[in-house]
C-alpha cells in the first residue's frame, strides 16, 4: 500500500495535528481504514491525499498509542513477512517509535521486539535526527534556519509504503525547493532463510531478520540533479541482535558520530564493522538508452551488506536481499510518482543525494522504488 497524507497548513493545533497524522498511519497499517474517505480531521486535506495498492496481511502490523496535553506517541510493531512459519513459532518483529512532544518536536526511533536496543540513541536516551547533530534541539536545523516540526505547519506531506515487506515513512517539510527537508525512516525485511532465522529466533526472541535505515537530507532533494548540499545530513543503518560468526548476538556497532556515518553511506575502508547497502547509497544509478531515443530504468534489487571485512571479526555476517526494495535511475521522479513494471505499480521515493563518497559533495538525486501491491509469503 502507498499512502500520501497532505496537510492543511492553516491548521495549527499541534497535539491534535500530530495525533491525527500518526493515528492515520496506524489506522491504515492495521487495516482499520482502507480509504481516504475515512479521514475526518481538518488537519489533513483528504481530497489531495492518496491511498493506492493493496493492504498488508492482517496481523503483520499492530500499534499502541499514548497521549497527553503536550505529547503524542505511537509504537508500530512490524512483524517479519514470514510470521507464523516453523509451525507457528517464528514471530520475529521490531518496533518503530514515532513521537511528538512540545519540547522536542518530532522524532523517530527503532527498537527490538522487547522495546530495547534503541537506535539512534544518545547517552542511553532516545535521540533523533537534527542536521547539526544537536540531540537536545527540538527541531531539524539547516542552513535556512529552524524548520519548525513542533507545529504541524512545518510539515507539507507524509509519504508511506506499508506492505508485508516494508514500513517506510518519509516526512517532507514546507518551504521552497531550496528549503524543503526530507526525513525518511524504514524497516525492511531481509529474505527469510529458515535454517538461519529459525535457529537464531528460537535462541533469542529479540532476533529479527529486519533492517532499520534512515536518511535526513536538507534543502536540496526538491531540486534537480547537479545541486549538492553544503549542510549536514544523516545516513544510518542498523540491525539489532544479529548473530555473529562465533554465535554471539550483537547490535550494529554505533560509535560517536555514527548518526551520520559515511560508512553506512558506502564510503567504507577495507575493514569496517559498519553495514551498508548494495548499490551503495553514494553510488549513482544511470538510465540506459534503448531504441527510438527512449531510456530503460532498472529496478535493481537492494542488498544488505552486513560488514566489510571487520578487523575484529564481529561484524554482521548477513548479506541478504531487502524484500520489495529497489534502486532505480537517479532523478527519475519525485516521491510518490508511479512507474509500472508488467502489471504492477511501483512508487518512486527520492531519498538522498548520491554521486560522491562525501555526502556533502553529492549532487545527484538517488531514487528508490517500492511496489504498492502487497506480496504475502508464498505468493
Amino acid at each position: 500500500m502507498y499512502l500520501k497524507l497532505v496537510f492543511n497548513q492553516t491548521s495549527s493545533a499541534a497535539v491534535a495535528a500530530w495525533s491525527t497524522a500518526l493515528t492515520t498511519i496506524s489506522n491504515f497499517a492495521t487495516g482499520t481504514w482502507t480509504s481516504t474517505s475515512q479521514i475526518t480531521s481538518t488537519h489533513i486535506t483528504k481530497e489531495s491525499s492518496v491511498v493506492s495498492g493493496t493492504a498488508p496481511t492482517s496481523g503483520i502490523y499492530s500499534a499502541t498509542a499514548s497521549s497527553g496535553s503536550n505529547f503524542f506517541s505511537l509504537s508500530i510493531t512490524k512483524r517479519h513477512y514470514a510470521k507464523g512459519l516453523n509451525s507457528g513459532a517464528f514471530q520475529a518483529s521490531s518496533i518503530m517509535m514515532l513521537d511528538w512532544n512540545n519540547s522536542s518536536g518530532f522524532k523517530v526511533q527503532y527498537r527490538d521486539s522487547q522495546n530495547s536496543n534503541a537506535y539512534p540513541q544518545s547517552s542511553g536516551s532516545p535521540s533523533y535526527i537534527t542536521s547539526n547533530n544537536n540531540s537536545s534541539s527540538p527541531r531539524w536545523y539547516d542552513a535556512n534556519g529552524a524548520v519548525d516540526l513542533v507545529n504541524i505547519n512545518g510539515i507539507s506531506v507524509i509519504h508511506c509504503i506499508i506492505t508485508d515487506h516494508v514500513l517506510l515513512i518519509q516526512v517532507q517539510t514546507t518551504g521552497s525547493s531550496v528549503q524543503k527537508d526530507y526525513g525518511t525512516w524504514m524497516i525492511a525485511d531481509l529474505e527469510y532463510i529458515p535454517s538461519i532465522d529459525n535457529y537464531a529466533y528460537t535462541s533469542n526472541v529479540r532476533y529479527t531478520p529486519q533492517v532499520f535505515a534512515y536518511w535526513f537530507w536538507p534543502d536540496t532533494m526538491d531540486r534537480g540533479n547537479g545541486v549538492g548540499t553544503t549542510t549536514a545530513n544523516a545516513t544510518g543503518l542498523y540491525r539489532t541482535n544479529y548473530l555473529d560468526q562465533y554465535g554471539t548476538y550483537r547490535n550494529t556497532l554505533v560509535n560517536s558520530g555514527d548518526w551520520d556515518s559515511t560508512t553506512h553511506y558506502g564510503n567504507q575502508t577495507a575493514n569496517s564493522n559498519a553495514p551498508t547497502l548494495n548499490p551503495r547509497p553514494m553510488n549513482r544509478v544511470y538510465q540506459i538508452p534503448v531504441t527510438s531515443g527512449d531510456y530503460a530504468h532498472q529496478l535493481i534489487p537492494l542488498m544488505y551488506v552486513g560488514h566489510s571485512d571487520s578487523t575484529d571479526n564481529f561484524g554482521d555476517p548477513r548479506h541478504s536481499r531487502l524484500m520489495s526494495c529497489y534502486r532505480t535511475s537517479e532523478d527519475l521522479g519525485f516521491t510518490g510518482d508511479m512507474i509500472t513494471e508488467g502489471s504492477g505499480n511501483f512508487r518512486i521515493f527520492r531519498v538522498h543525494k548520491c554521486g560522491n563518497q562525501a555526502p556533502s559533495s553529492a549532487a545527484f538525486n538517488a531514487c528508490y522504488a517500492f511496489p504498492e501491491f502487497n506480496i504475502p509469503y508464498g505468493s
